[in-house]
């Protein structure tokens, strides 16, 4: 089972295809999933973003900060380097408006209740206590 990051955003960003040879943060595809039953977001268009490992699975998550000794070295290097490219591509996408929303979740979880709301702002990201929860949505800020 895979864990998913949804990102909402005023504009129609541009997608690109996650490729296994170069994996990378990306904006992969615009969302076929409907929100409007659980109106999660404010934001009306809904896009899936990508780790490195084609889903969302490399991004850092509650286990990996709480239970550091149980995470391999590479992993923790590898989901920090994906907590920085997002951070990256969001601070684009932040260019052209002032905030967007994050959810996060397990596959067919997307239409469950929100559990975890919170505000950041997009320096957070970065910081090695974050990590995305299961059901939370976070509006993040310049």
């Amino acid at each position: 089972m895979c864990f998913f990051l949804y990102l909402a955003s005023a504009n129609n960003l541009e997608t690109k295809d996650w490729e296994i040879e170069n994996p990378q943060v990306v904006i992969d595809s615009k969302s076929d999933i409907s929100f409007d039953k659980t109106e999660k977001f404010k934001k009306e268009n809904i896009f899936v973003i990508s780790s490195t490992e084609g889903c969302g699975c490399g991004f850092r998550q509650e286990f990996d900060v709480k239970y550091p000794d149980c995470v391999e070295a590479v992993q923790k290097i590898e989901k920090d380097k994906n907590q920085q490219q997002l951070c990256e591509l969001l601070t684009k996408v932040l260019k052209n408006e002032d905030y967007v929303e994050l959810f996060s979740c397990w596959a067919d979880d997307e239409e469950s209740e929100i559990e975890f709301q919170r505000e950041i702002i997009l320096d957070e990201l970065l910081e090695e206590t974050f990590y995305f929860r299961e059901k939370e949505l976070i509006k993040v800020a310049k």
